[in-house]
């Protein structure tokens, strides 16, 4: 039975569920020796949806992990939402655009202080950065703000203010500190191809604390997997199409590993006759153009959310090579060529993932 556990992009085949609410009144103490009962619940969170199927003693065991996550998940969309005015990357950004002229190009810039988790997700942000040659950048934002307004339009960007943005966009105009981020004027961050990935992660951490080891989390077609489901090897988890209402054609493995999307069959916008993607190429200052989607399987949600949007920019043959330096990343990408769906792969994407057979 094909059980559709991520709205658009992702099927995933399992058993029946037991679908529960937020209600959980079953009587506690099963026994070590009773099998473990499958559960699931969907949650809103960050503008989407997040679906946890997890596998726990009794009903209480499962309603108390699911609580706790929940909170996790509200705390860092409060403090790394961009759509949240009081959140705390948009407090930074406000406090960056305040700051006056140097009277002096000596003078330093002020150094604000930010949550530890904050400064987690900064520092891999940097990291993936680096790595991508500056594919990853989370310091788009003003134009991410930019091409949200032309995807409402259907038209390009002002060129004047698409300027400016550029000017404001890039990895020198910011730096971590041991007490901070210090950031140039007109500094704002997006972490929309980051943020998710560590809410997966944390999901995970947070259900293992609540004594839940096998667990599938699902954030909007982006999945984090603990231990496999009782008597099985691995979630398997259907890879998304390039085509929105395609059938995946490969099917990953998935324990203890995250896997995301990222692509333009859901979000983009066409503009004279030109397709383009929400995925922007920091460099141009303008979205990816031409059908893409890159999926990426790595140890981490953060790793795999960062790098499935670096490799959107990048193209197949640089972005797969460049994910060579991740360990324990693999990744498959398909563009449109010529009308025809081309694949490349990495040299150990087989290794994690199957063909399915055709119908």
């Amino acid at each position: 039975m094909n059980i559709d556990v991520s709205r658009h992009r992702v099927a995933v085949a399992c058993l029946a569920l037991l679908v529960i609410s937020n209600e959980f009144n079953a009587p506690s103490a099963a026994r070590a020796d009773e099998p473990l009962l499958r559960f699931q619940q969907s949650q809103p969170h960050m503008g989407t949806r997040f679906v946890f199927t997890l596998y726990a003693a009794n009903a209480q065991q499962a309603g108390k992990a699911l609580s706790a996550v929940a909170r996790r998940i509200e705390a860092i969309e409060q403090r790394m939402s961009d759509y949240r005015p009081d959140s705390e990357i948009r407090r930074l950004g406000h406090r960056a655009a305040a700051w006056p002229p140097a009277e002096t190009p000596q003078e330093p810039l002020p150094t604000q202080p930010i949550s530890d988790e904050l400064r987690t997700v900064l520092t891999e942000s940097r990291r993936v950065g680096e790595r991508s040659c500056g594919a990853f950048d989370i310091s788009i934002a003003p134009l991410s703000e930019l091409w949200r307004i032309s995807r409402r339009t259907g038209a390009m960007p002002d060129p004047a203010a698409h300027r400016r943005a550029r000017e404001c966009v890039g990895p020198s105009h910011w730096s971590l500190t041991p007490g901070g981020v210090v950031m140039n004027p007109g500094v704002r961050f997006d972490l929309g191809g980051i943020a998710k990935g560590y809410a997966l992660d944390e999901s995970i951490r947070v259900l293992r604390e609540h004594g839940i080891q096998s667990a599938l989390v699902d954030g909007g077609g982006d999945l984090a997997a603990s231990d496999p489901p009782p008597g099985r090897d691995a979630w398997r988890i259907g890879v998304a199409p390039l085509q929105a209402d395609g059938r995946p054609e490969w099917v990953l493995a998935l324990a203890r590993a995250a896997v995301a999307t990222s692509g333009d069959a859901w979000q983009f916008v066409t503009i004279d006759g030109r397709r383009y993607s929400h995925v922007i190429d920091p460099q141009t200052g303008w979205g990816v153009e031409g059908r893409h989607s890159a999926t990426v399987y790595a140890p981490t949600g953060i790793a795999a959310d960062a790098w499935a949007s670096a490799l959107c920019v990048l193209g197949p043959q640089r972005g797969i090579k460049l994910l060579q330096t991740e360990p324990g990343a693999e990744a498959i990408v398909t563009t449109l060529v010529d009308g025809a769906p081309q694949q490349s792969q990495s040299a150990g994407f087989s290794r994690v993932a199957q063909r399915r057979e055709p119908r």
